[in-house]
């Protein structure tokens, strides 16, 4: 999950990816924060369920709102659509969905025929969670925050993340 999280922020910084690439990091970041659930539960009897941290439950202090978003996202890309409850809402309505991707492009500045500063785009997404708007970036960098104190309370150590992959 970390390093589909690092290649998120490097599809989304000062990049030369094309802006379809970019949208398939978001979506395989997305499949890595809910497949780190369904890891964790068949890991052994004594784990702990981390479906509590992914789909919404009144009961569960434990719900992340990023991870759901995530899970939704996930699901949505993984079956062509919303067949299923959402992790946001706990209803069939509300789904976290893309509802917008801004790509920023800056020139290339030239001095005569000779490039001086190279162009680059930035790419931004909206996500829509039953009616809310959020920034993709944000609620990846809570998913994975969610996820390491989900971890770590239940006694998981969590690695420092990588200089380079």
């Amino acid at each position: 999950m970390r390093r589909a999280f690092d290649q998120l922020c490097q599809a989304a910084a000062k990049t030369s990816t094309p802006h379809i690439d970019a949208r398939d990091v978001l979506t395989d970041f997305c499949h890595q924060v809910l497949n780190l659930m369904y890891w964790m539960n068949r890991q052994t009897d004594k784990s702990p369920d981390a479906s509590k941290l992914v789909f919404k439950n009144q009961q569960s202090s434990e719900w992340s709102l990023a991870v759901a978003i995530c899970a939704d996202l996930s699901n949505g890309a993984k079956h062509f659509g919303h067949t299923k409850t959402s992790a946001v809402t706990g209803r069939k309505s509300g789904h976290a969905i893309v509802t917008r991707q801004r790509i920023h492009k800056k020139m290339a500045q030239t001095w005569g025929n000779q490039p001086t500063v190279p162009g680059y785009s930035t790419v931004v997404w909206t996500l829509d969670a039953d009616g809310i708007e959020y920034d993709a970036l944000e609620i990846a960098t809570q998913a994975v925050d969610d996820w390491d104190t989900w971890l770590t309370a239940h006694g998981f150590s969590i690695p420092p993340p990588p200089t380079t992959w």
